[in-house]
């Protein structure tokens, strides 16, 4: 397969991401139908989309073969561990949760819609990108497929559950257990943030009163 087929339907669903980032926060359809605890649960899947995406490129970087210079989807090696063994493709995994996010924190049905639209062109080009990866490393790929899941996390941490039981001494590398200090440092003040912004969705949501970037300028002072 031609390497730019592998991005092809990109084009389409990033636009559509766009466009449901610019109607939830900068128009801010932000739960319009006054359901809180929906809109709760959002924000939740918002900060997990967070982590997926953000430990999916520190792990392909890190062990993923790429050179110098490089980007990190250039990967000259299968990665199959950390977050990895438990999903097979946590970008997309990442960018289908966080589409879920901004839904729930919505309710608006234009966002609805063009989730649902997103949602399918990305579970496409996840079917598209394992076409690509076979045809890059072969046979290893194909027994990757048999033991992780594409997108399904929960799936994914029993299947790794059963093969732990089955290799006692097979342990969970989420991160490196090297050089891991700063980029702790940083994933924990990026939480924060994100647990910040979770936060002003609840009070506007309950409140209604104050615009989104009020409140975020006042959780910069703060």
């Amino acid at each position: 397969m031609d390497n730019w087929k592998k991005y092809i339907l990109s084009i389409f669903w990033v636009p559509l991401l766009l466009m449901q980032i610019i109607l939830v926060i900068f128009k801010e359809k932000i739960n319009v139908m006054g359901l809180t605890y929906v809109m709760f649960l959002g924000c939740l899947i918002w900060v997990i989309s967070f982590i997926f995406g953000w430990l999916a490129i520190y792990t392909l970087k890190k062990k993923g073969g790429v050179k110098k210079g490089k980007s990190y989807v250039h990967t000259t090696k299968l990665v199959t561990s950390g977050l990895y063994s438990i999903v097979r493709h946590p970008q997309y995994t990442a960018d289908i949760l966080f589409s879920l996010a901004l839904l729930l924190i919505s309710y608006d049905l234009w966002v609805i819609i063009i989730g649902i639209k997103i949602m399918i062109l990305l579970l496409i080009d996840i079917w598209l990108t394992d076409k690509f990866e076979i045809d890059k490393f072969g046979e290893e790929y194909q027994e990757y497929i048999k033991e992780v899941p594409r997108t399904n996390f929960i799936v994914g941490v029993i299947r790794l559950y059963r093969r732990r039981k089955k290799v006692f001494k097979m342990k969970i590398k989420l991160f490196p257990r090297r050089k891991f200090g700063i980029w702790s440092i940083i994933l924990l003040i990026l939480f924060f943030i994100f647990l910040r912004i979770f936060f002003i969705f609840v009070e506007m949501g309950e409140r209604g009163g104050d615009t989104f970037f009020s409140k975020l300028r006042l959780t910069i002072l703060i």
